[in-house]
């Protein structure tokens, strides 16, 4: 198979769609899941770029003409998909008044979001070097 390659260690992989485990074993269509995992692409690009509404949660812009395309399936059915969503709680379309494009809110299952952790430091109780500074 020729334009094929084999992964390395130190293989970099430019674009790929991400969509968490957890929703291969949801009720939601094929179709729809490759949509969700171009949405959530897209979200994490807005991440890096900061884009956010008032309330600090990450947008993005992305027409339906465009995931269509990009899917290689009719308007009808992204539209379909992006219901699915919308009903399954993973996406919130966002009106930005008239002639703007809307905001999609693309949400994650809590679960599958990782969690960092915090260096909080404790006060010391006892002195920092190794001397006793009782008798």
């Amino acid at each position: 198979m020729s334009g094929y390659k084999f992964l390395t260690c130190t293989s970099k992989v430019n674009s790929y769609i991400p969509v968490p485990m957890k929703l291969l074993r949801s009720k939601l269509g094929s179709t729809t899941l490759l949509v969700y995992g171009l949405l959530l692409g897209r979200a994490t690009l807005s991440q890096k770029n900061n884009w956010t509404d008032d309330s600090k949660r990450i947008f993005i812009i992305y027409p339906i003409s465009q995931i269509s395309a990009d899917v290689g399936k009719s308007l009808s059915v992204v539209k379909h998909c992006l219901k699915e969503l919308e009903t399954e709680g993973l996406l919130v379309r966002q009106r930005t008044g008239f002639n703007k494009p809307n905001h999609l809110l693309v949400r994650v299952p809590e679960e599958c979001l990782l969690v960092q952790k915090q260096n909080i430091r404790k006060p010391d109780d006892k002195p920092s070097s190794g001397w006793n500074s009782g008798f």
